[in-house]
């Protein structure tokens, strides 16, 4: 709300600046600021009004951060504007229809030379990033060190979690290099991290329990520790993702080829299957992951003597594949090899 007196004197100051006097809040969604404007009571000599600020991110002086992350309110398209940061009023009217004035201002630029010294100080005083630690710094300047101290958490859990990232990552990269010491260990501070910042169920924590079961088939041949860890990965998955999922597809996956490594080969075609109807609803017609998903069920079928299916499932594999990879291929040329075999044994 604003009052007459003041409305006035901004309708008389069209390329005026205007400087925040406190912590402002806006959003990104107009229709979110146009409900909290409409919600103000009309009184006497007090109107609701709609601030449209237009900023040009190309500026160098950038006194506003985008806080909808660690918003309460994370609907709301939160932005935080400090506190004296400089507007030019542009332009101000009345929106009969919704009975709210609208006043349309835009950042003021460090090209205005007699704002100049303001600027040299905002930068000096928080430099010119906008990220958790410049609001920090900003609000306990202000005194809201609550505020504060939840922005250097934030802070604090960001920084964890690139870790447990690069520790998830090279672990897979150890086990790629068949070294499994190492991996295990990289992999298991990946997960003790998302565990603390994530909690127990999230669907990162399911990505390392996933890479732990893989590195014990497919480097320690420990296949049931492998499905240990896959079936706790599989469980967190199936709460928290769609089930469409890429990343389920992938743990449907591993359970199908450490089934098959226990000659289990119902449970091993039950989970191809599983994730073949994932990726065939979400991967390119002529992607290879669909190429080497089809032959894993075609080996599931061969294996289990049923030829002609097994034969129906390499075709699907080698017709992407024939697409993708240049002739002469050693993956193609092995799965041409392996049809043919196939052939002259059904022949038998």
């Amino acid at each position: 709300m604003i009052g007459t007196d003041e409305l006035e004197l901004m309708k008389k100051s069209i390329g005026e600046f205007l400087s925040m006097n406190s912590f402002f809040s806006t959003s990104r969604s107009r229709s979110t600021a146009a409900r909290f404007a409409r919600s103000s009571p009309v009184a006497d000599k007090l109107h609701r009004i709609l601030f449209e600020i237009e900023i040009d991110p190309h500026l160098q002086t950038k006194p506003f951060t985008d806080v909808a992350h660690i918003s309460y309110h994370k609907k709301e398209d939160e932005v935080l504007i400090m506190l004296g940061a400089l507007f030019r009023i542009e332009k101000v009217d009345e929106d009969k229809k919704e009975d709210v004035w609208v006043v349309r201002m835009s950042l003021a630029s460090e090209e205005d030379f007699h704002l100049k010294e303001i600027f040299s100080y905002m930068k000096n005083t928080i430099g010119d990033d906008t990220d958790l630690d410049s609001l920090g710094k900003i609000l306990s300047e202000m005194g809201e060190y609550t505020q504060a101290k939840k922005c250097y958490k934030r802070m604090l859990e960001e920084a964890n979690l690139v870790v447990g990232r690069a520790e998830l990552g090279l672990g897979i990269a150890h086990m790629d290099c068949y070294e499994d010491t190492e991996s295990l260990g990289h992999l298991e501070q990946a997960l003790n991290i998302r565990q603390r910042f994530l909690g127990q169920d999230h669907a990162a924590v399911a990505e390392c329990y996933r890479n732990i079961g893989s590195l014990h088939w497919y480097v320690r041949h420990d296949y049931n520790q492998a499905l240990s860890n896959l079936k706790h990965a599989v469980q967190i998955q199936e709460a928290k993702l769609s089930s469409d999922s890429i990343e389920l597809a992938k743990t449907y996956g591993n359970i199908a080829t450490t089934y098959g490594y226990l000659n289990r080969l119902d449970l091993a075609l039950e989970y191809n299957k599983k994730s073949i109807m994932i990726e065939e609803k979400i991967l390119p017609v002529n992607h290879p992951k669909l190429a080497a998903s089809y032959n894993n069920i075609g080996t599931i079928y061969e294996r289990n003597k049923n030829y002609s299916k097994a034969l129906e499932y390499y075709e699907k594999s080698i017709e992407i594949s024939r697409k993708i990879l240049p002739p002469g291929h050693l993956t193609l040329t092995r799965t041409e090899k392996n049809i043919r075999t196939l052939r002259d044994r059904m022949k038998e």
